[in-house]
């Protein structure tokens, strides 16, 4: 009987240890599909978040191309002011460069006409 009872341990003993080892099989399977399934969501959420970044971006392209022409836009009609100004103070100072050359010139010509008046009037004190 002693045999028998051993007999009946042990395979009382390796019933517990299989079943031991399905249940720990069965959690750890159960563990791994989690983690598969987790893995496979986060996989999606990264994919929307980068469709979702290429959208923005999209937009964000857009707006900034709109906002150039805009600026563009307003910026041409300032651009043709400011050429416009530099052209007339370009051409005010060349007249200026040419009026100023004339009056030079005319005192140069008053001068140069005063000087046998002032000969003539000078002459008599050194005789």
């Amino acid at each position: 009987m002693h045999i028998e009872d051993k007999t009946l341990f042990q395979l009382q003993a390796e019933l517990i240890d299989t079943k031991v080892e399905l249940a720990v099989n069965k959690a750890i399977n159960q563990v791994v599909e989690q983690i598969m399934n987790l893995r496979h969501e986060v996989h999606k959420e990264m994919s929307g978040l980068r469709h979702e970044m290429h959208e923005m971006k999209q937009d964000m392209l857009e707006r900034l191309s709109t906002l150039e022409k805009k600026v563009e836009n307003r910026l041409s009609p300032v651009e043709t002011a400011l050429g416009m100004r530099n052209e007339v103070r370009g051409e005010i100072r060349t007249r200026f460069f040419d009026l100023t050359y004339k009056l030079g010139a005319l005192v140069a010509v008053a001068a140069l006409a005063n000087i046998p008046f002032m000969l003539t009037q000078i002459h008599p004190l050194f005789q």
